[in-house]
C-alpha cells in the first residue's frame, strides 16, 4: 500500500494499490481471493478513514459489464472504468470517490500500446493505469514515453514488464541471460557483440519527475510461475509524482 500526502486535503491520504489479477482469476477459488482482497483493502481504509483507489491488470475473459456487476454485489460503493484491450488482458480501475476525465487508450498513429491504458482523475489525484509490452524492451520505452506525453499525471501504476536500474545486479542479470530467447529479447539490448540489461522504462518516469516507490519482487508467485518467471523480480510498479 503506496500512501501519498494530499496537501490540498489538509494531508489526508489516499490508499493507492495495483493488483496483477493473473488471466483473469479464473474459477471459483481465484475469484474468492481476490474478492477477498479487496474487501479488505476496502474495508481497511474506510477504518483508516482514507479513500481508495485500486488498479486490475489482467482482467482476461470480463467484460465491462461483469467488471461493473461485480462490483456492485458488494458493499464497497467504489467508482470503476473498464479498457477491453485487442489483446484480452484488460484493465479495470476503482475508486472510492468518483472518477473524471477518464480517456482509454490503445496508442495513436506513432505508436501502438500493445495492451492499452486508462488514464482518469479521482480522489484529487491524476492516474495512469497500464500494461505495457510484454515481449520487446525498445517497444515498451516507447509505450512509457507515449503516456508521459498523452497526459501529466501524479500516479503510473500497472504491470510495466521491465526491470528498474535500482533493482539490477549480477544474480538476477545472469538468470535472465540463461533464461530463454524470449527473456533475453524482454529485458536486454544487444550491443556491440554483448546484451545489456534494459531498463529505459522507468528511467524515463525518472526523469519526468516521477520517484520510483520500490516494492521489491513481484514475480514469481504461486500463480504465476513461468519461464519468462524465472526468477524473483519486480514487474509490477507504482510510481509517484
Amino acid at each position: 500500500i503506496i500512501e501519498k500526502e494530499r496537501e490540498e486535503e489538509c494531508g489526508k491520504y489516499v490508499d493507492v494499490l495495483f493488483y496483477n489479477v493473473c488471466e483473469g482469476a479464473r474459477g471459483k477459488e481465484k475469484r474468492a481471493a481476490l474478492t477477498r482482497f479487496i474487501n479488505e483493502e476496502v474495508n481497511a481504509a474506510r477504518d483508516r478513514g482514507r479513500e481508495i483507489v485500486i488498479g486490475l491488470s489482467e482482467l482476461n475473459g470480463w467484460t465491462e459489464e461483469a467488471f461493473r456487476a461485480w462490483v456492485a454485489q458488494h458493499s464497497w460503493g467504489l467508482h470503476v472504468c473498464f479498457l477491453r484491450t485487442r489483446t484480452g488482458y484488460h484493465l479495470g480501475a476503482m475508486s472510492s470517490s468518483d472518477m473524471s476525465e477518464i480517456s482509454r487508450v490503445t496508442g495513436d498513429d506513432e505508436v501502438k500500446l500493445h495492451h492499452g491504458a486508462i488514464f482518469f482523475s479521482t480522489a484529487g489525484t491524476s492516474f495512469a493505469l497500464t500494461h505495457l509490452n510484454p515481449h520487446d524492451a525498445r517497444a515498451r520505452e516507447a509505450e512509457a514515453n507515449f503516456i508521459l506525453r498523452w497526459r501529466q499525471t501524479d500516479v503510473v501504476f500497472g504491470d510495466l514488464n521491465t526491470i528498474a536500474r535500482s533493482d539490477a545486479d549480477e544474480n538476477l542479470e545472469h538468470a535472465l541471460l540463461e533464461g530463454t530467447s524470449q527473456l533475453r529479447k524482454k529485458f536486454f539490448l544487444y550491443r556491440n557483440g554483448a546484451y545489456d540489461l534494459h531498463h529505459g522504462v522507468v528511467d524515463a518516469f525518472l526523469k519526468a519527475g516521477f520517484y520510483d516507490s520500490g516494492l521489491g519482487a513481484t514475480v514469481p508467485t504461486k500463480a504465476s510461475t513461468d519461464k519468462m518467471h524465472a526468477t524473483p523480480m519486480r514487474l509490477d510498479y507504482i510510481l509517484l509524482r
